[in-house]
């Protein structure tokens, strides 16, 4: 009894993860591009790239207050649409249900729903990459990472879903040596 138990909490809880990443990272994944959209001005000002009079960059300037801004307002955007997430529903079999891989997708449909509950948290991203000889990839961005239980009768399953929003991206180009030696 306790082996069938175990087994039904496994692949329900493999189901209801599937499910409910997919529809956790379509909904916020819409919120980022529209939030993006209409703030595309914001994501213009926060990178100020200086160049001399030969046209080489000396300076990369990052504008604190737009960038914090873009944080919060992206926050707020994922937090909302979080929070309007509702019980997600989904169908397994019961074949699926028992975890036996033989009745896997036979037997009548079950009606399983999920609450999702989730937690948002931010790194920040300034990374220089080297990318070629003399070239560097510099990446100012966030990653957001949401935590979510999704609670059903019975059990609780706990997962997380990462989402990367780039300010900038900015290959450096240097002056390419005429001589390299390894």
């Amino acid at each position: 009894m306790l082996l069938t138990v175990h087994r039904i909490n496994t692949a329900s809880d493999r189901y209801a993860e599937t499910t409910v990443k997919n529809t956790v990272y379509k909904q916020v994944n819409d919120a980022i591009y529209k939030y993006v959209e209409s703030n595309n001005e914001a994501f213009s000002k926060a990178v100020k790239h200086d160049y001399d009079d030969s046209g080489a960059l000396v300076c990369i300037s990052l504008n604190a207050a737009t960038i914090n801004a873009i944080k919060s307002g992206l926050e707020e955007e994922i937090i909302s649409t979080i929070d309007k997430l509702e019980s997600v529903q989904f169908y397994m079999s019961a074949g699926s249900l028992s975890g036996i891989k033989l009745f896997s997708q036979k037997g009548p449909k079950i009606k399983m729903l999920i609450a999702p509950l989730g937690t948002l948290s931010c790194t920040a991203i300034n990374t220089f990459d080297s990318v070629g000889m003399n070239h560097t990839l510099h990446k100012v961005g966030y990653e957001f990472c949401i935590t979510f239980s999704a609670a059903a009768p019975f059990y609780t399953s706990s997962f997380e879903t990462k989402f990367t929003v780039l300010i900038c991206e900015t290959i450096i180009v240097g002056k390419v040596p005429s001589v390299y030696v390894n």
